[in-house]
């Protein structure tokens, strides 16, 4: 014999804050924040979503009771944290979520879409949790896709922001947040730089294939190539991982292949900071010798010899703009869902003119 009150007990269990929203005629994020009672939000429309809340019997679970919310945090999930551009963005996203009383929670994944993904899955649950931002770059695989579109759809069910920071969106209508930045106009402004001083045997150093900020980066070099009709030749074009080991292992290779190149683009800092060492250790006079360009503007950028030209980015923005929206949602349609900051050269010491 069917138990009534466990017939009600499972219907709670299926409502879900979208279908809230939906009885309430309001959006997703004015029904979380509702319900959360942390946001202001207008009293005629805060008691229409508790009642229809109440007659869907909408169970917010743990997070419903204020004295199992006294530790209000955001989330931080980052692939190496070690990174001094995610500590920039972390500081950023501290800066906001701690005006706001709010705690902020850190992990890293070690690039692993399986271990990004299983901390969403516990964040998601966590009563203490307010929303989450991811943030750095991922490796695009169907997987990776799959399993984050399902991700962000089980954080809009319960009413939690899921922000992206520093990584492009999945390019379909799961419900992320985006702050960006425009990674392909960076490298090509850099790359662009090179050849407007003359420069067309410039040799890459890029990261990994697949990875999203290498893949935007790679890119924007190809189109400040193909603006000056210079075709790419993909013996200047060197893969590794995004380090100074890297830079400096794929800049002596480049030398021992005798490229030829009077210039060298590095994806980031980091590996430029490594090239400059080897073009050192080669004897090689930079800028005299060979033009070295980064991208970044990390602190490394400005200790090198000589002195680093880079790309610029903001970095602490972008973290401070993910936080606000963990605190205050984008309402769809508002045109909040996706920011995107723009980078600029920053001209030192490491580039000389051919003319």
């Amino acid at each position: 014999m069917t138990n009534p009150a466990s017939d009600g007990q499972d219907a709670a269990r299926r409502a879900t804050l979208s279908e809230v929203a939906e009885r309430a005629g309001v959006s997703l994020a004015t029904a979380s924040r509702a319900l959360a009672g942390t946001y202001p939000v207008a009293e005629k429309t805060k008691a229409r979503v508790v009642e229809a809340a109440t007659d869907l019997g909408y169970a917010r679970g743990r997070r419903a009771g204020d004295a199992e919310r006294r530790f209000p945090t955001v989330a931080v999930v980052a692939h190496d944290i070690r990174q001094e551009f995610l500590v920039e963005i972390v500081s950023g996203i501290e800066q906001v979520a701690a005006g706001a009383g709010h705690f902020c929670l850190v992990g890293s994944t070690g690039y692993s879409a399986e271990t990004e993904l299983a901390m969403l899955d516990n964040l998601v649950g966590d009563p203490a949790i307010e929303g989450v931002v991811v943030a750095g770059g991922a490796y695009d695989t169907p997987a990776y896709r799959a399993g984050m579109a399902a991700m962000a759809r089980r954080f809009a069910d319960r009413g939690l922001p899921l922000v992206f920071c520093g990584r492009p969106g999945l390019d379909d209508d799961s419900p992320i947040t985006v702050v960006d930045y425009d990674r392909a106009g960076g490298a090509a402004s850099a790359v662009g730089h090179l050849l407007s001083r003359g420069h067309r045997r410039i040799a890459f150093l890029r990261g990994p294939r697949g990875f999203s900020t290498s893949e935007g980066r790679a890119a924007g070099h190809d189109a400040a190539l193909a603006s000056f009709g210079v075709p790419v030749d993909e013996r200047l074009v060197k893969t590794g991982e995004r380090s100074r080991a890297t830079g400096y292992q794929r800049t002596r290779e480049l030398l021992a292949e005798e490229a030829g190149m009077t210039a060298i683009f590095a994806e980031n800092d980091y590996m430029a900071a490594g090239c400059l060492a080897a073009l050192r250790e080669a004897g090689l006079s930079v800028p005299g010798d060979v033009s070295v360009i980064g991208y970044d503007d990390l602190d490394v950028s400005q200790e090198t010899w000589p002195p680093l030209t880079t790309v610029h980015l903001p970095f602490d923005e972008l973290g401070r703009a993910a936080a606000r929206l963990v605190l205050a949602p984008a309402e769809p349609g508002s045109g909040r869902e996706t920011a995107v900051f723009g980078t600029h050269l920053v001209i030192r010491e490491s580039v000389r003119s051919l003319w």
